[in-house]
């Protein structure tokens, strides 16, 4: 996530973030010929964190940097103008347009007023439509400008607004247990789009997904719970 006042763009092509100095210009002006990959093929725009939105941006990035949401966004949705997502990669594909095609010949003319016009509209782009994403999400998640909210409550109601974005997340699930002292024993299935752990154990991983809890039969703490992946 982007630092409070900083925009920052990925120029390394490493995915490391460099953030705008006080004087309103990035690494961006760093020479071009020194780069052995092109410019253009290694930047991205990213959000200036304002208003506490660090917890939306994050959600955004994620979003407009996944392949398969971005086929589905742009080819099968409809009406486009009306949904959010298609508006989420529009915008997103809009401010890095600017970027790869303005500011480059910019920064090689060393103009740094124009430079500095062209941030200013990649600013206004990207915040357009993480206001109009704010403004969805503010009636289920209460949110208010200024104050955090947690991504994990935030993800699944932005995907709920799109059927088909959110069945592109879903998987299917099943919780096992069985307590090591009274035996007690059960395997519940679900279908979510997020899962939370709590107390993981060390060796923790996705095809390892279990977690410290206690036996709802004999209330005996530290027993293991293990989710095993379905689809």
């Amino acid at each position: 996530m982007a630092a409070e006042g900083a925009t920052a763009v990925d120029v390394s092509g490493t995915g490391e973030i460099a953030p705008q100095s006080e004087g309103g210009m990035s690494e961006l002006e760093i020479s071009l010929e020194s780069r052995c990959i092109p410019f253009c093929q290694t930047s991205c725009v990213q959000w200036k964190n304002s208003h506490a939105l660090c917890w939306l941006d994050c959600i955004l990035s994620v979003l407009v940097h996944l392949e398969v949401v971005n086929k589905a966004v742009m080819t099968d949705l409809g009406p486009k103008e009306e949904s959010v997502f298609w508006q989420l990669f529009t915008k997103y594909n809009e401010a890095n347009k600017l970027l790869h095609t303005s500011h480059l010949d910019a920064v090689k003319d060393k103009d740094d007023k124009l430079a500095s016009e062209i941030f200013a509209k990649i600013e206004t782009c990207l915040n357009e439509v993480r206001n109009n994403i704010f403004i969805r999400l503010q009636p289920q998640l209460r949110c208010t400008l200024g104050d955090m909210e947690s991504p994990v409550f935030a993800f699944p109601l932005l995907l709920k607004i799109e059927a088909r974005i959110e069945k592109l997340f879903m998987y299917s699930y099943s919780w096992n247990f069985e307590c090591s002292q009274c035996g007690h024993k059960y395997q519940d299935s679900y279908t979510k789009n997020l899962v939370t752990f709590t107390n993981v154990i060390p060796e923790w991983h996705p095809l390892n997904a279990a977690h410290f809890g206690p036996c709802n039969n004999c209330n005996h703490k530290s027993q293991i719970r293990k989710m095993v992946l379905k689809r």
